[in-house]
């Protein structure tokens, strides 16, 4: 689903409802109407969407100034005419959108993955990097003949779609959106700003399809806020396929930690069998944390594959804090101390840890069905990646912090 939500909630918003069948975007419903929150949330949920694209700021937590995704937008995109307008809680206390996010989050619509998801992007870069342009598409400003001019190529790139992307799109006749020429042309005062909301809304649609199919980046993220983008369509797939493969070396990475410490240390291990434990656990935690590090800042990573990122390590912290605890650390060298704390962020990444590590699994199917497509493993193995292993991995690490939490 696609929103081009009216920021102050006054003005008509553009609503696209669509769904993604063999390699087809169909695009079912269209809606240019002033609509509150609850009545768009009630679309949402009567559509049974899976994932919804808003066009307007979903978090602004700064007070003044611009958020930093804003900023990132800007040096992107900026060269080409597509920066953001400025969101802040000086100038948008009360931001409708925001209160929006807020209600879908109510409805289990979580931010950038999950079961069901909701995202922030913004149309212009989406339009350059949809469409490989040097600059951001004139339809929205100027005279009239200059944005109708604007709107019949955006009309004309939408229907080209399937020539760029892994799905074509469909928009029926009967739908209100004026396509044609001669259907813009004919445009008339309200009709021509309502018809470019539709548009938007449907270019919002085209972004949350590439986002179930991860074929978007996140910049920024869902703490300070983030704007979502699709991949450059002429960017080679062999470096994204690079990457998944580095993913899922990482996944077993974490399932290989578990094993390290369940045959090395039990409450029968001796001293020395506890020291060889912590050095050999220590050394492959390092190097889970460096290229846990240099992955998570990569511009060409999935949100899925960064979850997976995420959510192995914190499972590989999670074993090592059990078996290492601060007080050991706090006593050794610093580098060790180093990486209780990089735990720590990890572990702390939302409100808390065992609310945080049950949303990133719950998208195990997701991971698991990109690993099949991406041929890395069979059903079954995928299977037994995503499902036991971690499973019983996850119910380990909460018995410990349960036991944690009692003690402190």
């Amino acid at each position: 689903m696609g929103i081009d939500l009216a920021w102050h909630g006054v003005k008509p918003s553009g609503v696209a409802l669509g769904r993604l069948y063999d390699q087809t975007l169909y695009v079912d419903q269209l809606l240019s109407e002033v609509l509150t929150n609850n009545q768009l949330c009630s679309i949402v949920r009567d559509y049974n969407a899976l994932g919804v694209a808003i066009d307007a700021p979903l978090i602004i937590n700064n007070q003044n100034g611009m958020r930093e995704c804003e900023r990132q937008i800007g040096q992107l995109y900026g060269a080409k005419g597509a920066s953001c307008h400025t969101a802040n809680l000086t100038l948008f206390p009360n931001a409708t959108s925001v209160q929006l996010s807020e209600l879908l989050q109510k409805h289990h619509y979580e931010h950038i993955v999950g079961a069901r998801w909701q995202i922030e992007v913004y149309p212009h870069p989406a339009i350059i990097e949809l469409f490989n342009l040097d600059y951001r598409l004139a339809y929205k400003k100027g005279k009239v003949a200059e944005r109708k001019a604007g709107q019949l190529l955006l009309a004309s790139y939408l229907q080209s779609l399937g020539e760029q992307l892994p799905f074509t799109l469909r928009i029926d006749n009967d739908l209100p959106v004026a396509l044609t020429e001669a259907a813009i042309n004919d445009l008339r005062g309200e009709q021509l700003k309502q018809n470019e909301d539709k548009l938007d809304a449907i270019v919002c649609l085209v972004i949350a399809a590439l986002h179930l199919l991860n074929q978007t980046q996140v910049i920024g993220d869902d703490v300070s806020g983030y704007i979502v983008v699709p991949f450059a369509t002429h960017v080679s797939s062999d470096s994204n396929d690079q990457k998944a493969i580095e993913i899922f070396e990482l996944l077993a990475t974490s399932v290989d930690a578990f094993k390290v410490s369940r045959g090395y240390i039990s409450p029968e291990s001796s001293a020395a069998e506890r020291d060889h434990a912590f050095k050999e656990h220590l050394q492959l935690a390092e190097a889970f944390k460096r290229k846990t590090e240099s992955l998570t800042v990569s511009e060409k990573i999935t949100p899925v594959q960064k979850t997976v990122v995420k959510s192995s390590a914190a499972l590989l912290c999670l074993t090592f804090l059990e078996q290492h605890p601060e007080g050991t650390l706090t006593k050794t060298e610093p580098t060790d101390y180093s990486l209780y704390q990089f735990a720590e962020s990890i572990l702390t990444f939302k409100s808390g840890v065992l609310e945080y590590m049950d949303r990133e699994l719950e998208i195990e199917s997701v991971i698991r069905n990109e690993a099949i497509k991406m041929s890395f493993v069979t059903e079954k193995q995928a299977k037994i990646v995503t499902h036991e292993a971690l499973r019983k991995a996850l119910a380990r690490a909460r018995k410990h912090l349960h036991q944690s939490t009692k003690t402190k």
